[in-house]
């Protein structure tokens, strides 16, 4: 209907609470503790920072695509301000929430800081493991659907060591229970060559043209000084 949910983690409780299928929070009076640990995993899920440690972990080229592409989403939304007065405060937190990314970034110290609170949380995760088969307790909750994205993210952006048999091996088993889920494979596909063209098209030719300009300025300069080395003689 009318009803409008935010935030991952409200969208996931109100799809268990109001429609059908099997419950993802166990509801009985007897499974309160179970019910509870699901609730905390799912708030520190919750709060996990993913966008940061993505950030963090980027070197060489994606590093300058990754604050290039920061610079132009802080220009957009001074423009999309400016032009919609209406909605000036949504888009200048947007503006404070990049202004605080970008110190961030810049900030090396508490870029390592946050790989480090990583590595402790999935220690903590192989402990719990250690005493039961799923996250909060004896069964498939929340808590474990919700992590299931962010080991997937964590794992694309160089934390697979992380999650290895090798580092965590009731982490990792756990892992690939999740992935054994049919809604893994029903979510997590390849993008087809049309997919990819339409979701990264524009972005690689406007990176291709500024390096195509910025090859043609150096050699420009070459050769102007070149040319007023020979002349100046």
């Amino acid at each position: 209907g009318d009803t409008i949910v935010t935030e991952s983690a409200r969208i996931v409780d109100y799809i268990d609470t109001h429609f059908p299928g099997r419950e993802l929070l166990p509801r009985e009076a007897e499974a309160e503790a179970e019910r509870e640990a699901a609730r905390e995993w799912v708030a520190i899920q919750d709060e996990f920072p993913l966008r940061e440690l993505g950030y963090a972990r980027s070197q060489g080229l994606v590093r300058w695509w990754q604050r290039w592409s920061l610079k132009q989403r802080r220009k957009r939304l001074t423009k999309l301000a400016r032009r919609h007065p209406e909605l000036r405060e949504v888009y200048e937190a947007k503006l404070a929430d990049l202004e605080l990314l970008q110190r961030a970034m810049d900030d090396r110290a508490t870029m390592n800081g946050l790989v480090e609170e990583v590595e402790e949380l999935l220690d903590a995760i192989e402990a719990r493991l250690a005493e039961q088969p799923w996250l909060a307790g004896s069964r498939y909750t929340q808590a474990d659907l919700m992590w299931t994205a962010v080991l997937a993210r964590l794992e694309q952006i160089g934390f697979g060591r992380s999650l290895s048999a090798l580092r965590r091996p009731k982490l990792s088993a756990w892992y690939a229970r999740l992935r054994a889920r049919p809604s893994w494979s029903a979510m997590i596909r390849r993008l087809s060559p049309w997919q990819l063209a339409k979701f990264y098209g524009p972005a690689v030719a406007k990176t291709f043209a500024i390096a195509w300009v910025a090859k043609w300025a150096v050699v420009a300069a070459i050769w102007l000084i070149g040319w007023l080395i020979a002349n100046l003689h």
